[in-house]
């Protein structure tokens, strides 16, 4: 995820994070912390501007266990 993704680069991530939402995002969000070790809410905060950003954060946030991000 980078800084200035483009729009085809924000829906895709946008159509990801909805769609495994309820599904896998726990695995998803445990797999990014892995791999870059920062969390994946914490990516979207730095990337992400205004209501977009509020919107992916709850998602993820909402597929996690309490206190894990």
């Amino acid at each position: 995820m980078k800084a200035n993704a483009n729009k085809n680069e924000k829906e895709a991530l946008t159509r990801v994070i909805v769609t495994r939402a309820n599904v896998d995002m726990k695995d998803i969000a445990e797999e990014y912390d892995r791999q870059y070790k920062t969390p994946l809410t914490q990516k979207i905060e730095d990337v992400a501007l205004g209501n977009y950003k509020d919107f992916l954060v709850t998602l993820v946030q909402r597929a996690l266990p309490k206190g894990s991000d």
